[in-house]
């Protein structure tokens, strides 16, 4: 079972600054890998 981790972030062009909660799957180097897709209407 791979452990995920909750971490939040920043939506641009948004016109006041917004953070979106998004479940990124930690890597064994330390990094965290966020999901391959998002909301087509989001830009982080």
């Amino acid at each position: 079972m791979t452990s995920t981790q909750t971490i939040y972030v920043e939506l641009l062009d948004e016109g006041v600054l917004v953070y979106r909660p998004v479940e990124a799957t930690p890597e064994p180097d330390g990094v965290l890998r966020l999901p391959a897709t998002a909301p087509a209407d989001e830009h982080g």
